[in-house]
């Protein structure tokens, strides 16, 4: 028996098994994004990527476009994956006012010969608010603030009062 390696060549195999490509298949199978961002704010979108397939994969691209414009927001080099490995990177973009809906697209050159013809694309909404969304870090600092300010306000007024 013989099988074609991903870049065409052929190899002897002895198991008898029938002919079978070996391949690398990668997939996006993990996307983790914020709940809500701010507009003129960074956001963090981490990405894993799994080979699945039976044959390292050769170094590609994944991207973060803008789905109404296809304008790339954010750009990472993928390295070769080994067989059953994973990669994870943290990618960055500024989100604008007018981005909500946006996709993730792994080896958008098509550089890795695949087992699989799927296309690899991860799409995903984002909620914009119209100002920075700072979240209950600092909502905590703020009523922190506030509390300490009315104690130090009422310990003046009380000493005060002590003194007349």
């Amino acid at each position: 028996m013989f099988l074609t390696l991903s870049d065409g060549s052929v190899a002897e195999q002895d198991n008898g098994s029938r002919d079978e490509i070996i391949a690398p298949e990668l997939e996006i199978t993990k996307v983790s994004v914020p709940q809500r961002v701010g507009k003129g704010s960074m956001v963090y979108i981490r990405v894993t990527v799994t080979n699945r397939g039976d044959a390292t994969s050769m170094p590609t691209r994944l991207l973060i476009k803008d789905q109404r414009s296809d304008e790339i927001e954010s750009e990472a080099g993928v390295p070769s994956i080994g067989p059953g490995q994973e990669w994870r990177v943290e990618m960055e973009m500024l989100m604008k006012a007018d981005h909500q809906k946006m996709y993730i697209h792994l080896d958008p050159d098509d550089t890795v010969n695949e087992k699989g013809s799927e296309v690899n694309v991860w799409a995903f909404n984002l909620d914009v608010l119209e100002q920075s969304y700072r979240g209950p870090a600092y909502l905590a600092v703020t009523v922190l603030a506030v509390v300490v300010t009315g104690v130090v306000m009422a310990f003046m007024r009380k000493r005060r009062l002590a003194s007349t």
